[in-house]
């Protein structure tokens, strides 16, 4: 069993069992979950892809045309996802966003199936499509990125300048398995600036059923 890609310049590839196809913006990935491994800890087989992008993008995955009645779409950033350095950027499992990218999920004539909307930055993921439980059978999705409307990338040069900058993180129970990935983040954001009594000052509030300070404001990295 395998998976098509075609695209607007027709091009085709195989997913085998231990490999992962290069997708791309534009494109349409067909094929079927029937008889492929298990990727993500579940009965059901999973289809598994590479996509690139150049720029931070908002990322749509559309599955609303697949055959299958019970779709859940995933993208992992860090390898492949029963990697423990994998990390959840987005998950679409009816109706349910979940991921610190995800930014939202649904809106298939269906309920159970998926399409899912996240905010990536310049990089390779994976990209995971599996039905639920048990289900397996065959798939669509169309990949479609849009570079105009995505959220501001964040600066990559080093930032100067008086700047009091607020970090308020969710560490709830819908982050289960997200915080390293979450903390990785926060940290690659206060790293881009220069901390002083001149320069740059930060706070760190937390919060889950209530909030709590965890680094009040200061100007020591």
């Amino acid at each position: 069993n395998g998976a098509r890609v075609s695209g607007s310049h027709g091009s085709y590839a195989t997913l085998c069992s231990n490999k992962m196809a290069l997708i791309n913006c534009g494109e349409t990935v067909t094929g079927s979950t029937s008889g492929l491994p298990d990727l993500l800890g579940h009965p059901s087989g999973d289809a598994l892809y590479e996509l690139c992008v150049q720029q931070f993008t908002l990322l749509t995955l559309d599955a609303c045309a697949s055959h299958m009645d019970d779709t859940v779409l995933h993208v992992f950033q860090g390898g492949l996802p029963l990697n423990q350095d994998a990390v959840l950027l987005g998950e679409c499992d009816d109706r349910f966003c979940e991921g610190i990218s995800c930014v939202s999920c649904g809106g298939c004539s269906s309920d159970t199936r998926s399409k899912l909307v996240a905010a990536v930055p310049a990089g390779c993921y994976s990209v995971a499509l599996s039905g639920y439980h048990v289900l397996e059978g065959s798939y669509s999705i169309g990949i479609m990125c849009d570079a105009a409307h995505a959220p501001p990338s964040p600066p990559t040069a080093d930032c100067h300048g008086a700047v009091d900058l607020g970090l308020v993180l969710d560490v709830s129970g819908s982050m289960a398995g997200q915080l390293d990935g979450l903390r990785s983040f926060a940290i690659s954001i206060i790293e881009q600036f220069t901390f002083g009594l001149e320069n740059m000052r930060a706070s760190v509030v937390t919060f889950s059923t209530n909030g709590k300070e965890m680094i009040g404001v200061t100007h020591q990295k």
